[in-house]
């Protein structure tokens, strides 16, 4: 079984539920949303209350299980708006036994996995990579500017195209994107692998 499994000639992991560019998953491949940690900010002004790339809009978060920094003060975190949330659920607000990370995560600054090896296996790999900037997040932006495909604000927000204050500005979108997928496969813009683990 390979997770999370990320697709260097598209730019972004496949089998992402919400994107128009991910690729589908091949033979034994599983997206496993939990193991990309990641934060996913939400608007109930934008009417997205699951996902939005408006950061300005954002009024909460939906998705934020980003592994804590080693001492992390998780008894403080909901003070600083900073406690872990996973599906719009904080931690700590579930059944007992329910908690995304435990008290020695929190403390340590990891997150124990457990996933089920394929029976037979003779060979277990794990990398954990870090990207900068998402696929995903730059088609937003590109669209968003140019006014098409996937549009989350009313039709009175999308000016760039039309306005002639912003005449010079009409190719921003396509001209972010374009630079983003030339450069994602140089250091720098390409997931950085941060740990790696091989058994046997």
């Amino acid at each position: 079984m390979k997770d999370s499994r990320y697709d260097y000639s598209v730019g972004t992991l496949k089998g992402l539920p919400k994107s128009l560019s991910s690729p589908p998953l091949g033979p034994n491949e599983e997206y496993v949303d939990e193991l990309v940690y990641e934060s996913h900010p939400n608007s109930s002004i934008t009417g997205e209350l699951e996902e939005t790339f408006h950061f300005v809009l954002a009024t909460g978060r939906y998705k934020d299980n980003r592994i804590p920094p080693k001492g992390f003060r998780a008894n403080e975190a909901a003070a600083r708006l900073s406690e872990t949330i996973y599906k719009g659920r904080a931690d700590g607000s579930g059944a007992p036994g329910e908690d995304f990370y435990t008290a020695a995560e929190y403390a340590g600054g990891y997150d124990v996995v457990r996933r089920t090896i394929t029976p037979n296996a003779t060979r277990v790999e794990v990398r954990l990579y870090y990207q900068t900037t998402s696929r995903e997040y730059v088609e937003f932006l590109r669209d968003e500017i140019n006014g098409v495909q996937n549009l989350t604000l009313p039709p009175a927000a999308y000016i760039v195209q039309t306005h002639p204050f912003f005449s010079q500005l009409k190719a921003w979108g396509d001209t972010i994107f374009q630079l983003w997928d030339h450069n994602k496969d140089i250091d720098g813009a390409k997931p950085f692998e941060m740990k790696k683990a091989v058994w046997p």
